[in-house]
């Protein structure tokens, strides 16, 4: 459906210090119909939201003072019904991880596709009205296989695609170190970094969870 004829309407705010990434943005988002707003570091966004909501926002991850994921963590957390897609030219698993765990809405690597960039915000303003509105059928719809299970899959290929067209003679090591780590920031910091509780969760003996963290030089 064309952003222009079903959401026209639609505020979306990107923030982001890169001055011709935002000025793409800020064109192509326009010319479809939306209403844009262009923040080039997080704390003008945050003095905006005094007196404004957006229905989507598009953040970038590395800026100067307040970044990215402290802002998504903020609106996760103060206005969760806002959807955030978080974006990034340094596109890795860790980010990846840390960007779902405080809430974000999608993942996006740089350099992206327009059309994509189109396509994420137009399901992010759906699940945003559909949010507000409580239509529960409705958003089970938008987490089909092209959304977030999909991602992970096709996020997963790229790292993988990436490191073998490196011509590294390890990956598949390289993939389980990375898996690792993730693994054991997300349950230390789900049990407040507390390493025997974490490696309870994951499964895994004390012993073993030390020996990891050593060997990943955690």
């Amino acid at each position: 459906m064309n952003p222009v004829d079903s959401i026209k309407a639609t505020s979306v705010w990107v923030v982001d210090d890169d001055v011709s990434i935002a000025w793409v943005l800020e064109k192509a988002l326009s010319k479809n119909g939306y209403r844009v707003s262009v923040f080039r570091s997080v704390k003008p966004l945050l003095q905006a939201l005094k007196s404004d909501r957006p229905d989507v926002v598009i953040s970038d991850v590395q800026m100067p003072g307040v970044d990215g994921l402290k802002l998504l963590e903020l609106l996760t957390e103060n206005l969760p019904m806002i959807p955030v897609i978080i974006m990034t030219a340094y596109s890795d698993f860790e980010t990846t991880i840390a960007s779902y765990q405080k809430g974000a809405f999608e993942y996006l690597s740089k350099p992206f596709d327009i059309h994509q960039v189109l396509e994420l915000v137009e399901r992010a303003a759906k699940e945003k009205k559909i949010s507000t509105s409580g239509n529960e059928s409705a958003t089970a719809e938008l987490y089909d296989s092209n959304s977030r299970a999909g991602f992970w899959q096709k996020e997963f290929e790229q790292r993988a695609n990436s490191l073998l067209s490196s011509q590294k003679t390890d990956v598949a090591r390289t993939l389980y170190r990375e898996i690792d780590r993730i693994l054991i920031l997300s349950a230390l910091e789900h049990t407040g970094g507390h390493k025997q509780k974490a490696a309870v969760a994951l499964g895994w003996g004390r012993n073993t969870l030390t020996r990891k963290m050593q060997d990943l030089g955690m």
